[in-house]
């Protein structure tokens, strides 16, 4: 069986497009995060949207769910492989929005 040549452009264009997706696997390249540590770290997420966002991310196969089978209930997020492999893609993402924050203080604007 063979693949789409554009299916992995598809999966990206698909994760990256949804709100919050991007920072989400920017808080995970620093490595494994439990979902209430994401949640604390980007801003204006609610609990329902982040769950919905990481489901997303793992179908995809870009993070791995660990569940440490406590009580209370322990489960982490980390990169998979794949995963790792956007590590260029959204180093280069955080570094544009820091140029256009940089440039917009720099000019007086704060949007």
């Amino acid at each position: 069986m063979t693949q789409s040549p554009n299916r992995d452009l598809e999966m990206l264009a698909d994760v990256l497009g949804c709100k919050w997706m991007i920072q989400v696997l920017q808080q995970l390249q620093q490595g494994p995060r439990r979902p209430s540590h994401i949640r604390r770290a980007v801003a204006g997420i609610s609990e329902k949207v982040l769950t919905q966002r990481l489901r997303h991310l793992e179908q995809a196969g870009l993070i791995q769910r660990h569940d440490y089978g406590v009580f209370p209930r322990r489960v982490e997020y980390r990169l998979t492989a794949r995963g790792e492999e956007l590590r260029p893609l959204l180093d280069a993402i955080r570094e544009f929005c820091e140029r256009g924050a940089r440039r917009r203080r720099a000019s007086g604007n704060r949007r």
